[in-house]
């Protein structure tokens, strides 16, 4: 992705960094975007006011997860015995399974196996409201129907948000 963001907006300074090392110190950004990343990191807390301390006044980060709901829902299939997922058995209190580690193979690959951190919606926004940023837009998209013509085994999530997203700004613009 960026690669194709540098190619497209040349003028603008696109890079990567792992949300788990240090931060950039003594710079300020416009834009963060954090794709499909807070599922793996243990300490959102820490990620939200670093956010906060990096984000230029008015800046914005634009952040997407897989939505805490698709995990419950899997969760819910797991335990009213319509799919054996033996990975959602963590998940012993439902949607409130704070925490709780799912190892799932990725894509159906064997060898990519990740392991997801569930949390529930407010574990993910507030950590960024509590840092003194303000969220501006929350939006829970459905599939897509062109997506699915083309990828008809995602047909069962076509009533639920497989993806939450959200946008924060920085607080000290107004």
């Amino acid at each position: 992705m960026v690669e194709i963001a540098k190619k497209k907006f040349s003028k603008y300074k696109f890079f990567t960094w792992d949300l788990e090392d240090r931060f950039p110190e003594n710079k300020k950004y416009d834009v963060i975007v954090c794709k499909l990343v807070l599922m793996f990191v243990d300490d959102i807390q820490n990620v939200a006011k670093e956010f906060k301390k990096i984000l230029n006044p008015k800046g914005v980060a634009v952040i997407s997860v897989v939505h805490p709901i698709y995990w419950h829902k899997n969760y819910l299939l797991n335990s009213y015995k319509i799919e054996s997922r033996p990975e959602f058995e963590v998940m012993d209190e439902g949607y409130y399974s704070k925490g709780k580690r799912i190892d799932k193979f990725i894509g159906g690959n064997k060898d990519l196996k990740m392991g997801f951190i569930h949390r529930t919606l407010s574990d993910y926004i507030n950590p960024f409201i509590e840092a003194g940023l303000l969220l501006t837009l929350l939006d829970e998209p459905k599939v897509n129907e062109i997506f699915l013509e083309s990828n008809p085994r995602f047909l069962d999530r076509l009533n639920i948000p497989m993806r939450l997203n959200f946008r924060v700004q920085n607080l000290s613009s107004f």
